[in-house]
């Protein structure tokens, strides 16, 4: 991993990255190839948590495969409502929001906390230190974040350590970096889930799935979760990837995980739910691609996955138990269009997400943001633009905690960086802040 921090301009191929959320592509992550080891963390031993072998048993559980027909929530064109926000300056005086929005501004590691009703700044760094790689904890009452701090000559800005920050910014702890971690996100509001680099050495077509540790900050204890599941995604020196999470998504109670698998005899593909527990799988969603992540619900109750089925694209809602719920394929209602960046609102029943739709001419291809009701099936087009024609993927929304607000990043015709606040109850979005990336929201 880079030690070093270096500011500078985001520099991202968005054009590339949203034609392969079209195409259901993805070209994976970089490899490094030179691993290295200098840091040291022993507040308590190392344990591996048990987990299946690699190699399937000899006679493998059977793996239940959805019916789909029949199945709750699957758009028509009468499911659709078209309930346009008003673009305004500021949210009206009847808005009732609170908490605050933790954004950073492009190239700059200084993230600040926003009142979204006064619009007051309370910053987080000084003039000589930072915090990157952010990510809030689920009951939004602190925050992770990797500290940085300048160099002598001033120009750039050295890994220092991970903090964890309580919601006014205050340090509650301090916890030292290897150089094996990759990123870090929080599994529950407890423990913190840590990647493990895995290093290719361009000897093998074949490069296993990122592990990881499971590390309670307060105590410092740590797991190992080895991904040794039946038939895993692990071809190819840079395969696919679901951000920090490798190709495994482990519910909050530790009890479920959704792994991509891939048959390399027919290069088939599945979204696999697997009982920690019984070491068992129990349910096996077949796909034309395993890019997009599964999410589970905040309580862990249920998941989202997005299968592309039979050439068109689904979201669907999954039990633990692996019981489909609801479906939703939005090219039946509107078609040429496809969901991608979805987020749970806090009590599990809606999902707030972006979608695509427009002609072949990607110039000329529109995004815009939905809500869908996974209880009622019925879908609402909120009339928020999220760009046309620039080819940006927008970060998948924020919720705020009552669930009334969503926090966005868009972008103008222009090009122009946006964060909004939507205000769903009263039918309005405004603009909050220009050139920033959205962090979280803090209670």
């Amino acid at each position: 991993m880079n030690s070093r921090y270096q500011l500078g301009c985001k520099n991202v191929f968005w054009s590339m990255v949203l034609l392969l959320y079209l195409c259901g592509c993805t070209t994976g992550a970089a490899i490094p190839t030179n691993p290295t080891e200098t840091g040291t963390l022993s507040p308590t031993p190392t344990s591996t948590v048990k987990l299946p072998t690699h190699t399937p048993p000899a006679t493998p559980a059977p793996t239940v495969t959805p019916t789909l027909s029949g199945v709750p929530g699957n758009i028509q064109a009468k499911n659709v409502i078209v309930r346009c926000m008003d673009s305004a300056p500021e949210l009206g005086k009847d808005a009732i929001v609170s908490g605050s929005l933790l954004l950073t501004p492009f190239g700059r590691p200084k993230p600040y906390l926003l009142n979204p009703k006064t619009m007051e700044i309370q910053e987080l760094a000084g003039e000589e230190d930072g915090f990157v790689l952010i990510d809030v904890s689920p009951e939004r009452d602190k925050f992770i974040a990797r500290y940085v701090k300048k160099e002598q000559n001033g120009e750039r800005y050295e890994f220092d350590s991970w903090v964890v920050m309580q919601n006014d910014g205050k340090i509650l702890q301090t916890v030292p970096i290897r150089e094996s971690w990759g990123g870090v996100e929080w599994l529950n509001e407890d423990q913190l889930i840590i990647e493990l680099v895995r290093y290719y050495t361009g000897t093998d077509d074949r490069i296993e799935p990122s592990a990881h540790l499971l590390l309670d900050p307060s105590s410092g204890g740590i797991k190992k979760l080895e991904p040794t599941f039946p038939f895993i995604y692990n071809w190819d020196p840079t395969p696919y990837r679901w951000g920090y999470r490798g190709l495994t998504v482990y519910d909050p109670a530790l009890s479920r995980v959704v792994y991509a698998k891939l048959m390399k005899d027919t290069w088939a593909m599945a979204y696999v739910l697997w009982d920690l527990q019984t070491q068992q799988p129990i349910l096996e969603i077949p796909t034309g691609n395993i890019a997009p992540a599964p999410q589970w619900t905040p309580d862990g109750t249920k998941f989202m996955v997005r299968p592309l089925l039979e050439g068109r694209i689904e979201l669907l809602a999954v039990t633990k138990d692996g019981v489909i719920e609801a479906r939703m394929t939005l090219s039946d209602a509107i078609p040429g269009s496809n969901p991608y960046s979805y987020s749970w609102s806090p009590d599990g029943r809606f999902v707030a997400f972006w979608y695509v739709y427009g002609t072949e001419d990607l110039a000329n291809v529109e995004q815009q943001l939905a809500v869908w009701d996974t209880l009622t099936g019925k879908i609402t087009l909120l009339c928020v633009p999220g760009g046309r024609g620039d080819m940006r993927v927008n970060p998948e929304p924020i919720w705020s905690p009552d669930g009334n607000y969503l926090l966005l990043e868009n972008w103008s015709v222009e090009s122009t960086n946006w964060v909004s606040l939507v205000d769903l109850s009263n039918g309005v979005w405004a603009k909050v802040a220009e050139n920033t990336t959205m962090e979280g929201w803090i209670n």
